[in-house]
């Protein structure tokens, strides 16, 4: 999972090279973890914002796929330009 940081928001691909997230409807646009069929919404989890464009990450209760809730939340910190 690479860390990206910056001003400008990468692209998708650059991102989430790995597939550890998938794309929602939304604008902007909300990604949860790949195979995730639950509810992304605050009663199931949290979200991570990324300032920079504004794409929201959803972070299960408990992790998803196989992937801790932490190791998730660092994911997503690292794919939206860092920590609040």
């Amino acid at each position: 999972m690479p860390v990206i940081g910056g001003s400008r928001a990468p692209e998708e691909s650059t991102w989430n090279a790995d597939g550890v997230w998938q794309r929602q409807a939304g604008d902007p646009p909300v990604y949860v973890p790949k195979g995730y069929s639950g509810s992304a919404d605050e009663s199931q989890g949290s979200f991570v914002t990324d300032k920079r464009d504004k794409k929201r990450f959803f972070i299960p209760s408990g992790g998803a796929g196989g992937i801790s809730e932490a190791v998730l939340r660092n994911d997503a910190y690292s794919n939206s330009g860092g920590r609040p």
